[in-house]
C-alpha cells in the first residue's frame, strides 16, 4: 500500500521547494537573473519564475483533491 501525503506534509515540502527556489538567486545580481546566453534563450529568472508558477498551480490542485473535513 502507498503511503499517501497529508496536507501537512505536502505544505512542509511546498515550503521546502520555495526554501530551495529562493535559495538560487540569492547571490546573484539583477543583470544575471536576467542574462540569456543567446537571444532566443530564456533568462534565470523565468525559469524561477516558472518553478514558482508550477510548484503554486500543484499545491492548488493537491489540496484541492484532499477530501473535505
Amino acid at each position: 500500500m502507498t503511503h499517501r501525503p497529508s496536507l501537512a506534509e505536502l505544505l512542509t515540502e511546498y515550503d521546502r521547494a520555495l526554501t530551495h527556489t529562493d535559495l538560487l538567486w540569492q547571490d546573484l545580481s539583477a543583470d544575471e537573473v536576467r542574462w540569456r546566453p543567446v537571444p532566443d534563450s530564456s533568462a534565470i529568472g523565468w525559469h524561477l519564475g516558472h518553478q514558482a508558477a508550477v510548484a503554486h498551480y500543484m499545491m492548488r490542485n493537491l489540496t484541492a483533491a484532499e477530501p473535505s473535513l
